[in-house]
């Protein structure tokens, strides 16, 4: 059965194991989407960030059949993190946070791999450049627990799909997920 009718949803089908699935606007190169994503990442804005995260925390809100514990960013590598200035995961999972009011873990689970832009990769090429990059620092602190994974955008679904791959590894009750955009499929 599947978690949602969504295209969200639709794209992690059979990839992984996800109970439920939101994404605010379809993704397409050149629009608007794209602008305001590429102003957060950037240039830095991540006013707009979190006002885009309480945009995704209101839409939960709305919608969730469950209630989720614990919101975690899809992790940066501390190399591309110090080079960026901060994770635009994270803060929108702060602005997702402050309406939903539940806390951010960034640190239960951790890019143990550096890789390169994703942007130019084909499907089968990000698969692979994200095969086993992340690692779990504490899984018993998510045992039981109903997580919900953030990140800016899906596009195939690669880094997605290893980061909930990881997280599947420990106790937890159920994981769903959550961005910003999703790319037109």
């Amino acid at each position: 059965m599947k978690p949602d009718d969504n295209a969200i949803s639709a794209m992690m089908w059979g990839r992984c194991q996800i109970k439920h699935a939101y994404s605010l606007y379809f993704y397409r190169k050149g629009e608007r989407v794209q602008q305001l994503l590429h102003g957060i990442k950037y240039r830095g804005n991540k006013v707009l960030g979190t006002e885009l995260g309480k945009q995704v925390g209101h839409t939960i809100k709305n919608n969730a059949p469950i209630a989720y514990d614990l919101i975690i960013p899809i992790p940066l590598h501390p190399n591309k993190k110090a080079k960026r200035g901060f994770n635009q995961s994270e803060v929108i999972a702060n602005g997702i946070s402050e309406v939903l009011q539940i806390p951010v873990d960034s640190e239960c689970i951790y890019r143990n791999t550096f890789t390169s832009s994703q942007t130019k990769k084909t499907r089968f090429e990000r698969w692979q450049n994200v095969e086993n990059i992340f690692s779990l620092s504490n899984t018993t602190k998510l045992d039981q627990l109903n997580l919900l994974i953030i990140d800016d955008v899906i596009t195939t679904g690669s880094t997605m799909e290893a980061c909930v791959n990881t997280l599947s590894q420990s106790s937890c009750a159920s994981i769903s997920i959550a961005t910003i955009a999703c790319a037109a499929i």
